[in-house]
């Protein structure tokens, strides 16, 4: 206990020690600080005065070459999405929200399935292809609001440095006339800011060093500070060229339309004319081998009926059931065929 006692004491004596060398190396140095400060003063001021070389505003170049044929596929676009916009609103097929398509147990809502991926498809491409006529231009506005934004701190830093000098020179003739004043109250005082060398003790009192040290505070406060209304300008000229660009896209889209030399792909789908096909065998129909025992045929025609008749789906919606008429129809054309051919 004794030890561990001796050692904690040991410990907190060291810590005071260091605390204490701190302390005073703060206050040897104060006095050389503050002298430094006071020499480097005057170029400081001169700094401030002499203002930064900020150059011509940047300038936007762009090549307009492209905008006719960039104005030609955003009409094409809103052609593709117009018309993925139709296949998925005008039909009666049942859409599956969870799989963004139609149901494909019908040979409908296969072929609108492959026309919403047509168009998807095709949006996407002429999305693809503006962004790669677009890309010079974007890389342009880039860079020039890259520039711009660097040429309006420039400015800033200049409006920061003229209005640091004065608010540096008037503070420093405030605090140096109100250290004075606390020097003659209190001279005990001011022997704490004597200089640790000083090349005119007579000229130079600590009250001058006092004010330079908070000059250099206020000067490089505001160097760091600079006004942000020039920020507020680069920013309006970037949304100017936003906005200019959306009007321009807005007048070319007016003025731009599209209208395919072909039918809609849907429409093209319904009117090609397909010949047509002759019916399937009876027996393919039925699924049974042509010299199948009668009973075997009735008992195909009885087991395929019961699958596919309309009362089983009368709970869909009316595509399907259309759907399981017709297949139904063909059930007993076949098994007529079948009565015709055997001769039952």
């Amino acid at each position: 206990m004794a030890r561990s006692r001796a050692s904690e004491s040991s410990g907190f004596e060291l810590v005071l020690v260091a605390i204490g060398a701190v302390v005073l190396a703060v206050v040897f140095m104060v006095p050389y600080v503050l002298a430094l400060l006071l020499y480097l003063f005057p170029p400081f001021v001169l700094w401030l005065l002499i203002p930064a070389e900020v150059g011509a505003e940047p300038q936007l170049v762009i090549d307009p070459s492209p905008r006719p044929q960039v104005a030609k596929l955003r009409a094409e676009k809103r052609y593709a999405d117009a018309q993925r916009s139709n296949v998925r609103n005008s039909s009666d097929v049942r859409w599956s929200d969870n799989l963004g398509r139609f149901e494909e147990r019908s040979i409908r809502g296969q072929d609108l399935n492959r026309q919403l991926e047509h168009w998807r498809d095709e949006s996407h491409r002429l999305r693809a292809e503006i962004s790669r006529l677009e890309e010079p231009e974007m890389a342009a506005f880039e860079q020039w609001s890259n520039e711009l934004r660097a040429w309006q701190r420039r400015h800033a830093r200049n409006a920061a440095k003229s209005a640091a000098w004065k608010q540096v020179s008037l503070s420093f003739i405030a605090v140096w006339i109100a250290f004075e004043f606390v020097g003659v109250a209190y001279p005990a005082f001011t022997k704490l800011f004597t200089f640790a060398w000083n090349p005119a003790p007579d000229f130079l009192h600590p009250g001058i060093a006092i004010g330079a040290a908070a000059a250099w505070a206020i000067g490089i406060y505001r160097i760091y500070h600079p006004p942000k209304d020039f920020d507020e300008r680069a920013d309006d000229q970037i949304r100017e060229y936003w906005n200019a660009k959306g009007i321009r896209e807005e007048a070319e889209d007016s003025r731009t339309t599209f209208s395919s030399s072909d039918e809609p792909f849907e429409e093209e789908a319904d009117d090609e004319e397909e010949p047509e096909k002759p019916d399937a065998a009876w027996h393919e129909v039925l699924n049974v081998d042509p010299q199948s025992a009668i009973e075997d045929i009735k008992a195909a025609y009885k087991k395929a009926a019961m699958a596919c008749h309309p009362d089983k789906v009368a709970h869909m919606n009316a595509h399907i059931q259309q759907v399981a008429k017709e297949d139904m129809q063909k059930l007993n054309n076949a098994f007529q065929r079948a009565q015709t051919a055997r001769g039952f």
